[in-house]
């Protein structure tokens, strides 16, 4: 395997990069989901507000 081949400081700076990536998948992921669950509860208090306004229900 190259891996057993690659000096130490090789060795290091992959597998810091890999930690790296991880982690950014990890706070991306956390970050979508976060602003997804916010968009959705803001959509949901337009539509409730539209809704006593105009006297009809807008159903979800």
């Amino acid at each position: 395997m190259i891996f057993k081949k690659m000096k130490l400081s090789s060795k290091i700076g992959f597998i810091e990069a890999i930690m790296l990536l991880i982690i950014f998948t990890l706070f991306i992921g956390f970050a979508v989901v976060n602003i997804q669950s916010s968009i959705s509860k803001g959509i949901s208090a337009e539509f409730d507000i539209m809704a006593k306004y105009s006297g009809t229900q807008v159903q979800m």
